[in-house]
C-alpha cells in the first residue's frame, strides 16, 4: 500500500512522517465507505435483512477490513519511524 517510488520522510523535530499519497489508498477507503453505507442503508430500511446471518457476516467483515487496514498502516509507519530514528542516531 505504500508508494515505493517516493520516499517516506521522517521528521524528527515533531516525531512525524511525511507519507506520499497514492490513489490506491483513496480507492480502498471509498470502497469500504460505500460498503458500510450500503449496509447501514439496508439496516435502516429492511429490518428483516439486518437480522440475517448474511448481513452480520458482511458487517463484521467490512469492520474488520477497516480496522486491519488502519492498524496495519499505523504499525508500519511507527516501525519505519523507529528504524529511521535508530539509523539517524547511529
Amino acid at each position: 500500500m505504500l508508494n515505493r517510488n517516493r520516499p517516506i520522510i521522517a521528521i524528527f523535530s515533531n516525531d512525524s512522517l511525511r507519507v506520499p499519497g497514492t490513489n490506491q489508498v483513496l480507492l480502498i477507503s471509498m470502497g469500504v465507505f460505500a460498503c458500510k453505507y450500503a449496509l447501514g442503508y439496508l439496516s435502516a430500511t429492511s429490518a428483516g435483512f439486518s437480522a440475517t446471518i448474511d448481513y452480520q457476516i458482511l458487517d463484521s467483515l467490512s469492520s474488520g477490513v477497516i480496522s486491519g487496514f488502519v492498524l496495519g498502516r499505523s504499525i508500519a509507519f511507527v516501525r519505519l519511524l523507529k528504524r529511521e530514528a535508530l539509523s539517524a542516531a547511529a
